[in-house]
């Protein structure tokens, strides 16, 4: 039987690097040992140098931050003479110890915040129809305070509901934007092709 080989362990990415000081900074700060998780995303900000080109900046970022940014992302740098490298990545920070314990709390979190979204867009349960439902609406509140389950103000009831009001919010918007633009997109009835 022919082996296969193992694939070799990559070196460290300066993306990781940074991830890695910045939660050993933490770490000496309060005293805590917090195992390094290069899936966490911290946001940075980076200063960008004047005299730079448009290329030699997207190049800099790829190879130091591992991003790719695009030619406009990194004309607005250049005017700001910074960036947040990382800005559009969606924040995921989990930690399943807190989820399994939290169930409870998580489903009357996302109830609520699912409820307060809809208050919020002017609407009642019994108005959804079509594509979405309220357990909809609720899932995607689970699903986003799962996600954030390991971000220090998770105990608190108030901030669980709001990123559960947010996600919900998020779904409702879109399902609107796709509503009204179908609606503008059906054609014309018999009665206004008559007159």
């Amino acid at each position: 039987m022919k082996e296969i080989p193992l694939p070799k362990k990559e070196e460290e990415t300066n993306k990781d690097q940074i991830l890695r000081e910045e939660n050993e900074f933490k770490n000496k700060e309060e005293g805590e040992i917090i195992n390094f998780d290069p899936q966490r995303i911290i946001r940075k900000k980076v200063e960008i140098p004047k005299g730079l080109s448009t290329k030699e900046i997207i190049e800099k970022i790829k190879k130091e931050y591992g991003f790719e940014i695009s030619r406009s992302t990194t004309w607005r740098a250049q005017k700001r003479g910074y960036l947040i490298v990382g800005y559009h990545q969606k924040l995921i920070d989990h930690d399943p110890n807190w989820v399994d314990s939290h169930i409870e709390e998580i489903e009357e979190a996302a109830r609520l915040g699912a409820f307060r979204a809809l208050m919020q867009h002017g609407m009642s349960p019994k108005e959804l129809y079509g594509a979405i439902d309220f357990e909809d609406l609720v899932s995607e509140g689970k699903l986003r305070i799962i996600e954030l389950s390991g971000d220090p103000n998770i105990n608190s009831r108030e901030w669980k509901i709001a990123v559960a009001r947010n996600a919900a919010g998020n779904l409702i918007d879109k399902f609107i934007t796709t509503k009204k633009y179908s609606a503008e997109r059906t054609p014309r009835s018999l009665e206004e092709d008559i007159l």
